[in-house]
């Protein structure tokens, strides 16, 4: 993570990219988006282990898994905080919609379980979605002090559709 007292600002890269069903070609496509943006965090989308549509069950991993552990060291090689979206296994034969933070050294200092599920307009995602009961959020208190950026550019990144290849603009 970039110190706060530095002369410039902090960057935050919101990254837009075509998930799809392969966890292993997501994570690829996450870290060619890392190698393009020039920022101090990432954002990805909810859901970037795998689309929804999947059989979410089965795609689910802990967050010691082999995706979480792929954001990990993206994020580390990249010197780039991450935020993605994975599902874990939830004890009630569904899944928990987990968004996840990674730091620039490739730590997981936190993560988020979604408690308001989308049921709406014929989709209901708590069909395969448990809503954590309380706000659940899972951090490494002495490793996430982060402080509010004084300034924040946005990015437009995008992964065009004809290729599927995802790039990263300021």
């Amino acid at each position: 993570m970039t110190d706060q007292s530095s002369s410039h600002p902090f960057r935050v890269a919101l990254c837009q990219l075509a998930i799809g069903d392969d966890p292993a070609r997501n994570l690829a496509a996450i870290e060619a988006s890392l190698a393009e943006c020039d920022a101090d965090l990432a954002v990805f989308p909810e859901a970037s282990l795998v689309r929804f549509g999947n059989d979410l069950v089965a795609a689910a991993q802990p967050l010691d898994g082999e995706f979480v552990t792929g954001l990990r060291e993206a994020a580390r090689r990249h010197s780039i905080a991450v935020v993605a979206g994975t599902f874990e296994p939830a004890d009630s034969g569904r899944v928990h919609n987990t968004a996840v933070v990674v730091d620039a050294e490739g730590e997981l200092v936190g993560s988020y379980r979604k408690i308001h599920l989308f049921d709406a307009f014929a989709f209901s995602e708590s069909d395969t979605v448990s809503p954590a009961g309380n706000p659940w959020w899972s951090t490494s208190a002495e490793r996430s002090a982060w402080s509010p950026a004084t300034t924040c550019d946005s990015p437009s990144c995008s992964a065009p559709w004809s290729t599927g290849e995802p790039r990263c603009s300021w």
